[in-house]
Parts: structure tokens; C-alpha cells; sequence
């Protein structure tokens, strides 16, 4: 294991492994600890995991039913960096955990990259030297 982050408020944890895979674990009852999902995304090592606050509209469309997940407890959002020279912006609502009414809103107010459902954005970083 690499790195972990923990998210108090949703009760979850992630946590990045040497294999480029990121995993998000449900902690809410300590003694059923599960795996919400896992993701493979990047082409190499990844080296850091950040938690997106709340305050934060990253990954959020600029309509009404973006700005309205701010606070939403069900989804978790965050941003990974890797060798591969991208920062890429996920997001990961808990469909067990909400009505499907509520689940439509959530998916409207989310940007979406075109290879990925769990993803919302893709930054590519060059070096100043490439360009």
C-alpha cells in the first residue's frame, strides 16, 4: 500500500496500491469492512490520492443539480496523480445506499469523461521543457 485517505463524514477509506489500482473501502461498521469499488485507470505508479472537499465543484456540472451535490452525503469524490503525467478527477456514488430517484439527480449533476463513468475529468501535464 502507498497511500490512504480517510473520509470521516461518509465513512470511507481509500487507499492506493504499488499495482496503480485505487480501492474505496466502506468503513461505516468496523466489523464488516468491504470494498465500495476499485479502479485502474492510470498507465503508471500512482503517487497521490486527495479527498475533493465538499466546498469544492470540481467534477460538479455548473447547473443546480451540480452545485446541489456539494454536500451530498452518497457521493465521494477525489483526484489521483501518477507517473503517468495525468491528475484525474473520480467520483463514486454508493447506488446501494440511494433511492433511484435520487441516484438520477446525483448522474445530472456530474461531468463525465467520455472513457470512464466514474470519472470526471482527465489533466494531461506537460513539462515546460516540452513545450
Amino acid at each position: 500500500m502507498i497511500a490512504v485517505v480517510v473520509d470521516d463524514q461518509r465513512h470511507r477509506i481509500l487507499t492506493i496500491y504499488s499495482e496503480n489500482m485505487v480501492f474505496l473501502w466502506d468503513i461505516k461498521d468496523i466489523l464488516k469492512i468491504q470494498v465500495y469499488r476499485t479502479f485502474m485507470a492510470h498507465n503508471g505508479p500512482i503517487h497521490g490520492i486527495q479527498k475533493i472537499e465538499p466546498v469544492q465543484k470540481i467534477g460538479l456540472k455548473d447547473t443546480d443539480e451540480g452545485l446541489a451535490l456539494r454536500q451530498e452525503e452518497a457521493l465521494t469524490r477525489f483526484v489521483t496523480c501518477a507517473s503517468d503525467r495525468t491528475l484525474r478527477f473520480w467520483h463514486f456514488a454508493d447506488a446501494s445506499a440511494i433511492p433511484p430517484k435520487k441516484r438520477q439527480d446525483i448522474q445530472k449533476g456530474l461531468s463525465r469523461n467520455a472513457y470512464c463513468k466514474d470519472m470526471s475529468k482527465i489533466i494531461f501535464v506537460n513539462n515546460s521543457d516540452d513545450v
